[in-house]
């Protein structure tokens, strides 16, 4: 995944001086290796550190995105790493705990204060972790713990909606399933399929590996356009379904929080 997704939320004091009194960064984690393989994915043997884990290239992208937000934001990060300068929180996931970790290596360089060793310009800076069994902020609400989001999600999947979405591309998708070395093709199994293809090969642009032979630029991208319109579909034609739509609302309940702290001071 390539460069870091990043919400920046700013509160800005509306003088003729105005100045920045408290920034926050919202950030993915960098890329990683695919969550699910398809079966005739032919670079299983590249990733060797197993399903979902942060490559080098996904830590490197996070330290730049580091650098880059201390010179844009300069006069207002501070030259020490003491905890009260930043606060920072992580999934309790490994790839989004190293992707934290990189950034703030790259926004705290021990420029003003002494590294750890001469062969080493780096500082350890507190990443807070919430735990999975409270973590309603970044990791969200577990399916599997929630009994009234696991039955509003598998009537969503159930629905005649879905079905039909599927249906309209069937012939399309079916193909790819196929080439792709899939056997079943019921519509759940082929969504499965569309984003088990669409995980590794945006796995794969990010450590720069080859695209399948049988499948097009353009088919890549007419796949791609069916994630995103299914994703859309889920998130937002059922407004009915109240438990759906709340999986962010925690985290924005704190990132409002933190700035009306910042406003009472």
């Amino acid at each position: 995944m390539e460069i870091l997704k990043l919400v920046l939320g700013t509160i800005l004091i509306c003088t003729a001086h105005s100045e920045i009194q408290s920034l926050q960064l919202l950030c993915r984690h960098g890329a990683r290796s695919p969550l699910i393989e398809y079966p005739n994915y032919k670079h299983k043997n590249h990733w060797k550190n197993g399903a979902g884990v942060l490559t080098t290239v996904g830590m490197r992208k996070c330290y730049d995105a580091g650098i880059f937000f201390r010179t844009f934001y300069h006069d207002l990060i501070s030259s020490t790493s003491f905890p009260q300068s930043v606060e920072a929180y992580s999934a309790e996931k490994d790839r989004v705990l190293q992707s934290a970790e990189a950034l703030l290596a790259g926004l705290y360089p021990p420029i003003y204060e002494k590294a750890v060793t001469t062969d080493l310009l780096w500082r350890p800076i507190p990443v807070k972790v919430f735990s999975v069994k409270n973590d309603y902020y970044l990791q969200g609400v577990d399916i599997d713990k929630c009994p009234a989001l696991a039955k509003e999600y598998t009537e969503i999947l159930f629905s005649q909606k879905v079905k039909d979405f599927v249906n309209q591309d069937k012939a399309f998708i079916e193909r790819m399933c196929r080439l792709a070395g899939y056997t079943k093709f019921d519509y759940l199994d082929m969504l499965v399929c569309v984003f088990a293809l669409r995980d590794c090969f945006n796995c794969d642009k990010a450590a720069n590996l080859s695209r399948p032979t049988w499948i097009s630029s353009e088919e890549e991208s007419h796949l791609q356009g069916i994630e995103g319109s299914f994703l859309t579909i889920l998130n937002k034609d059922f407004p009915e379904y109240s438990y759906m739509s709340r999986g962010s609302g925690p985290l924005l309940g704190k990132i409002v929080n933190n700035l009306m702290w910042t406003i009472i001071g």
